[in-house]
This record gives C-alpha cells, sequence and structure tokens, in this order.
C-alpha cells in the first residue's frame, strides 16, 4: 500500500490485508495459470481502490484437488458484506471467461 496508507485505522488495514490475502488465495485456487493475473491497490483522496482480474481456470471434479480445498466460498461474500456496510462499492463479475473483482473502500483516519 502506498506511503499515505499509514495513518489509515489499525482495524480497516487489518480488512483491507485481509481482503488482499483472500484475493490471492482465490487466484491460487481459481484462476487459469496459463494466463496472467492482474492486481492494483490504489490509494485515492479517502478511499483505497482494489482491482483484480484473473483468467477463469475450467476446474473439474478430476483436477480440483491439485488447487487445495475449494471452501465453502464465503470469503469475499463477508469482505463485500464489510465494504458494503461502511459505504464503499464491492462488485465481481465473470466476463469473457475472467473473473473481475473491484473495491471501492472508503478509509477512517486516525
Amino acid at each position: 500500500m502506498a506511503a499515505g496508507t499509514a495513518c489509515v485505522l489499525a482495524a480497516v488495514r487489518a480488512r483491507i490485508s485481509g481482503l488482499i490475502t483472500e484475493i490471492y488465495t482465490n487466484i491460487s485456487r481459481y484462476a487459469d495459470k496459463d494466463v496472467p493475473y492482474f492486481l492494483t491497490i490504489e490509494e485515492k483522496n479517502d478511499e483505497v481502490i482494489i482491482t483484480q482480474a484473473n483468467g477463469i481456470a475450467n476446474l473439474t471434479v478430476d483436477n480440483s484437488e491439485d488447487r487445495g480445498s475449494r471452501g465453502p466460498g464465503n470469503g469475499l461474500r463477508m469482505h463485500a458484506q464489510w465494504i458494503d456496510s461502511i459505504g464503499g462499492v464491492p462488485n465481481t463479475s465473470k466476463e469473457y471467461g475472467e473473473w473481475i473483482l473491484y473495491a471501492s473502500i472508503p478509509v477512517s483516519r486516525e
């Protein structure tokens, strides 16, 4: 994160860090390994903007074991609920074989 995030409340920093961890976990589990992914994190005014995209792997029962447990699928949903509850914008979509995530997270400052 940018140097300016040092004054963002610790609880918000922890939540943003948790979201980034969840994003990377999902990339390792679900992304097409032959398609590059990208992740950007920007600080603009009083918000942190996270944008991420990756190709969607064609997972079958036979090869899903190679990626570890798929889990209950609640990780991003919980983060999206938190972002929404603080007035942010969580958005995910699937377009043309790609997974796209956009999150605008308002930040309170110390």
